[in-house]
């Protein structure tokens, strides 16, 4: 098996996936819950580019392998996020339910992107 090491906030942490090295913040967990990997739960800080048309050349975006999502995952946002607008964090909750995920999106009112590191 494969495996990459992604430096996170916690320290390393290794994929089975060499993929998953493109991913980046708040994709990170859904990219590894739609791949079908061991994992109980995740949870996605502010991730922009979920509910785009197209994922990293031309592949499928993430919103629409919602279907894949196996587990619970949390995904955090701000709500005043100048880079993920709140129709992108609708249509994200709207595919997890959908799609019947094991989901809570919870939305920081007041908060713009990078909220926890403020």
């Amino acid at each position: 098996m494969t495996t990459s090491r992604l430096h996170g906030g916690a320290g390393w942490w290794k994929s089975p996936c060499p993929d998953l090295e493109r991913a980046q913040g708040g994709q990170l967990p859904r990219a590894t819950r739609q791949r079908g990997l061991r994992v109980a739960a995740a949870a996605s800080f502010y991730g922009g580019g979920i509910a785009a048309p197209h994922g990293p050349g031309g592949q499928a975006s993430p919103i629409q392998r919602t279907n894949k999502i196996k587990g619970r995952i949390l995904c955090l946002f701000g709500g005043k996020d100048s880079m993920i607008p709140q129709s992108e964090v609708a249509a994200i909750r709207c595919a997890l339910e959908e799609h019947s995920a094991r989901h809570e999106i919870v939305v920081s009112e007041g908060a713009d992107h990078g909220f926890p590191c403020d």
